[in-house]
């Protein structure tokens, strides 16, 4: 999750209706603007990741700290 969630992408003094068009353009960024990207469907991938990956409890915390804009990319 490290990359666009953490390193340098802060939510903070951004309104709700730029907050998930700005996530997903740091993803398209990372992928260095490749056309073929889907920062969405990357989106997603990494958050059904972690979802598999991860005890219950630590993806409630984790969903809960993502800004709601944000919610629905995870698979649960």
């Amino acid at each position: 999750v490290r990359g666009p969630y953490y390193d340098g992408w802060h939510p903070r003094g951004r309104g709700a209706a730029h907050m998930r068009p700005a996530f997903l353009e740091r993803i398209h960024d990372g992928a260095h603007r490749d056309p073929a990207i889907d920062a969405d469907a990357v989106a997603r991938g990494v958050l059904a990741l972690l979802v598999a990956r991860l005890p219950a409890a630590g993806i409630e915390d984790a969903k809960a700290a993502t800004p709601h804009d944000l919610h629905n990319l995870w698979p649960i």
